[in-house]
């Protein structure tokens, strides 16, 4: 007898070999899986979204922005200022004093309104 019987091991299984799961699971269903064209979540808009910017804010800024609307409402303000067709001028006060801007001081004046209609 064998140490390996006399130790109580169990006697070798002949196991027959799987299919990979990729291969079973084509023969099964084929054509499914894979990326197809068209295929995922469609754009919001006429055109997809396909810049993202990250910026950075305090608690309290962040809270404020969700308020106001967030990434839709600052995308409103950009293209209401797109939509002005700034000049070389407005661009300039668009960058060292932005609140002088005037698309910018009426989105923030409604933004103030709704915030505090909201509260009342």
């Amino acid at each position: 007898m064998s140490a390996a019987k006399e130790a109580g091991a169990r006697p070798a299984v002949m196991v027959r070999p799987r299919k990979p799961l990729s291969r079973k699971k084509n023969q099964k269903h084929p054509g499914w899986g894979g990326a197809r064209p068209g295929a995922g979540r469609k754009p919001e808009g006429d055109k997809p979204l396909d810049a993202m910017l990250v910026v950075r804010f305090t608690k309290p800024e962040r809270d404020l922005y969700k308020a106001v609307g967030g990434s839709a409402w600052m995308r409103k303000l950009v293209n209401a200022i797109l939509e002005s067709k700034p000049d070389q001028e407005s661009l300039e006060i668009l960058k060292e004093r932005p609140m002088e801007h005037p698309v910018v001081q009426q989105f923030v004046k409604d933004a103030v309104e709704r915030l505090q209609a909201e509260e009342e």
